[in-house]
């Protein structure tokens, strides 16, 4: 998707999106704003940011590091289930 397309589809004005792009929240492939291109994921996490900025009042700088924390959280979520289910089959595999 372009630029165009995404401006469309969430309502934003160009000068938001590229704050976004520059703050990090999202990262089109194109060397310039003409020829930026955005997947889906980028579109949902560019609807996201809107909508965090919007409902909790903060600018996009705010809005950038609240994505990386729940980045992050994600992150760590999954990596503790990795590891309680390693913990289990060994935890399994020692009382037999």
């Amino acid at each position: 998707m372009y630029i165009e397309e995404i401006r469309t589809l969430t309502n934003l004005p160009t000068e938001t999106l590229v704050e976004i792009v520059e703050l990090g929240i999202v990262e089109p492939d194109g060397q310039n704003l003409d020829s930026w291109t955005f997947s889906d994921i980028m579109l949902l996490r560019i609807i996201r940011a809107a909508r965090i900025s919007r409902d909790l009042e903060i600018n996009y700088a705010g809005v950038a590091l609240a994505l990386s924390l729940i980045d992050e959280l994600e992150l760590l979520k999954m990596e503790n289930k990795s590891l309680r289910r390693l913990i289990d089959r060994h935890m399994c595999s020692g009382s037999n």
